[in-house]
């Protein structure tokens, strides 16, 4: 998931997800220098087909005002 503003947290980015399937994990990419996040974020499901999904609805739509791309 790109293009996550600062504001969206781990519970924040999982609790929105989670709505498309079960996931093994989420965590957010945070920068070495500056230990902020970089905007970016993981989510790994249990299935594919729950992956593809979360593309298909979540790919170009808005989380905390930014659109996001959601891709594999």
């Amino acid at each position: 998931v790109e293009n996550l503003t600062r504001n969206v947290g781990e519970a924040h980015l999982k609790e929105i997800f989670e709505s498309f399937g079960k996931i093994k994990t989420s965590s957010l990419d945070f920068s070495e220098r500056s230990n902020l996040p970089t905007g970016t974020g993981f989510v790994e499901y249990e299935k594919r087909e729950e992956a593809e999904e979360a593309i298909a609805a979540m790919d170009g739509s808005q989380i905390d005002g930014n659109v996001v791309s959601v891709r594999f």
